[in-house]
């Protein structure tokens, strides 16, 4: 990442320049920066990596910015600050990446204010209130993505070598939350958590594999022979009370989505075959 996009991030995103702390969005630099957009010139609680990248993917369903976050502790940070409104909150290590849907962009809209002022307008208030209220002029959708084995596993967990294994883990995220990104463009009042991430994980299986391991997928959620692990990614997403019921709504959709893609012809085979 070059230092002019770390630079363009904290322009458009000013909690990036807030402390971490459980008093930040509730006070008033909070509600001047991310409600009203004013600068705020703090250092901020991320820290640049030349390591990092940012990317753009272009969809059929719009445009999603794809930050690659080399170091964990900067990870977390970027999620507290943008996905929790810089709460402190603990982010367990079998999470690795981050969608962001409806996140406002105060640098499009100080472009769209000189646009207008040079133009000739005259009621920037007014053109304020036009313009915000339709979302996409002024939101984006941002993908936050560590670097590190996906889901907390380790090569010798998923029967990998390492080399492989991290690359796997860097496609199978990417896919993943690419997957969130277009469902909730599609549907965005349909949400059901445990579908979702069997679904974001199929995908992203296949994207790395060319194929869906259901035995990988269970591990990936941290099923272990009907029992869940400590540290399953599957704790996240559920209270403790309904684990027992994710649980089998989480064995029955991978198993139905084996049977389902066990139909479906190996492709790559196939195209190498052709060769």
């Amino acid at each position: 990442m070059r230092k002019n996009e770390f630079d363009d991030l904290l322009n458009c995103y000013p909690q990036l320049r807030l402390p971490i702390s459980w008093e930040t969005k509730t006070s008033a630099q909070y509600k001047d920066a991310v409600l009203r957009g004013r600068p705020v010139t703090t250092a901020p609680c991320v820290v640049f990596c030349a390591e990092d990248d940012l990317l753009e993917e272009k969809t059929a369903f719009g445009s999603v910015r794809l930050w690659k976050i080399t170091h964990r502790e900067q990870f977390e940070r970027a999620v507290q600050a943008l996905a929790y409104r810089c709460e402190p909150r603990e982010i367990p290590r079998a999470v690795g990446a981050q969608y962001i849907g409806g996140l406002a962009n105060w640098e499009r809209i100080r472009k769209h204010k000189c646009s207008y002022l040079a133009s000739g307008g005259t009621d920037w208030n007014a053109e304020f209130r036009r313009y915000t209220q339709n979302k996409e002029n002024y939101t984006d959708s941002l993908i936050l993505l560590s670097t590190g084995y996906y889901s907390g596993l380790s090569p010798e967990e998923v029967g990998l070598p390492p080399e492989i294994w991290k690359e796997a883990s860097g496609e199978i995220r990417k896919y993943h939350e690419l997957t969130h990104f277009i469902y909730r463009k599609c549907y965005p009042g349909d949400i059901q958590v445990i579908r979702d991430e069997v679904l974001a994980d199929c995908v992203g299986l296949c994207a790395a594999f060319d194929r869906y391991d259901a035995s990988l997928a269970r591990k990936l959620l941290g099923l272990d022979n009907g029992t869940l692990r400590p540290d399953a990614r599957l704790r996240h997403y559920v209270p403790e009370d309904v684990l027992p019921q994710a649980m089998n709504e989480a064995a029955l959709w991978i198993n139905g989505l084996e049977k389902l893609l066990s139909r479906v012809p190996d492709l790559s085979k196939r195209q190498r075959e052709s060769l």
